[in-house]
């Protein structure tokens, strides 16, 4: 799906650039959370993306997950970071200055 700045659905919010809503950056997203044990997402900027920030929601609060990110045409990661649900079952994963296409999965130990 094309996103213009921003999106939500009820399991995830994608927000791109370095204000919320400003509407000057875009992504192309393919994404796949049909299993519970990781989700993934595949942006392709359509302009340079400052910043992007995935909000996933609908968690159990204090969930653990890891968030691993790699360029689409490399193999090695550039980030993993481990994350947990806050108290309303919501965590958040920032990326920035992506200029070309990404991976970015969320692995979930349920």
């Amino acid at each position: 799906m094309f996103i213009p700045s921003f999106l939500e659905v009820p399991c995830f919010r994608f927000d791109l650039g370095s204000f919320r809503n400003n509407c000057d950056e875009a992504a192309d997203v393919r994404y796949d959370i049909s299993s519970p044990a990781k989700y993934v997402f595949r942006i392709t900027p359509r302009t340079r993306l400052t910043r992007m920030r995935l909000r996933l929601m609908q968690l159990k609060p204090g969930e653990s997950c890891v968030a691993s990110c790699r360029w689409q045409d490399a193999k090695e990661l550039f980030k993993e970071e481990p994350l947990k649900a806050d108290e309303a079952g919501t965590v958040a994963c920032e990326v920035a200055d992506i200029s070309r296409s990404m991976e970015l999965v969320i692995r979930f130990g349920r």
